[in-house]
């Protein structure tokens, strides 16, 4: 005959004790993010955790979106410093820590243009996201003696992450035109810096910074 097993007072308060002494015993998750990372501004970010010992994680941004997903995916659409609360929780979530860190979203600015070649033309004109005007550019340049165009700060030209043309444009003393380039770049993909474009007659390199 088996004797019923009666789980009375006693039972209950040796199962909860049990039950407490499993969760404390659990090893406590630590929250990790980088403290300062730069992404780009508008462009689709992933950002992920090293957080250790997690069994699940949530995300919290200046901005108020919330995320539970191990690899956030999103994007910045202000210049600007967001912070980010990422909470690390054990098994449970009878125990957890928290890890901050600062996203700074950065736009791309064209800082200088080099330019490498031998040209008629008193001027040039690149057009990309805004027309940047090179004056006095008649004559022969080389990689020792290049014709250098500073840009940034005083014309903001920003470079968004898109796929854009590039047009290079000469203009004569009698202030006709010759096309010298197009050609049409993946920022969003590539970010060389400098970018190089090279017509096996022209050499632009085009030069890009981030906002201090």
């Amino acid at each position: 005959m088996v004797c019923p097993f009666h789980f009375n007072t006693m039972n209950k308060v040796y199962f909860f004790l049990v039950i407490a002494l499993l969760a404390s015993c659990a090893r406590k998750p630590k929250a990790c993010i980088e403290d300062s990372q730069i992404v780009e501004t508008n462009q689709l970010t992933i950002l992920t955790s090293c957080s250790e010992d997690a069994e699940f994680l949530t995300w919290e941004f200046s901005d108020n979106v919330k995320s539970t997903e191990d690899r956030v995916q999103r994007l910045f659409s202000e210049e600007k410093d967001y912070q980010v609360t990422v909470t690390a929780y054990a098994k449970g979530g009878y125990r957890s820590s928290e890890a901050v860190g600062i996203i700074e979203s950065k736009k791309r600015y064209v800082s200088e243009i080099k330019f490498i070649g031998y040209t008629s033309y008193t001027s040039l004109t690149m057009d990309c996201f805004d027309k940047i005007e090179l004056v006095g550019t008649q004559g022969s340049f080389t990689e020792e003696a290049p014709y250098i165009s500073y840009v940034y700060p005083d014309q903001e030209v920003v470079i968004e992450p898109s796929i854009e043309p590039i047009s290079v444009y000469g203009t004569k003393a009698d202030e006709t035109q010759d096309q010298l380039i197009l050609q049409s770049y993946n920022f969003e993909t590539h970010k060389d810096n400098p970018i190089v474009m090279d017509n096996g007659r022209y050499q632009f390199e085009i030069s890009w910074r981030y906002k201090d």
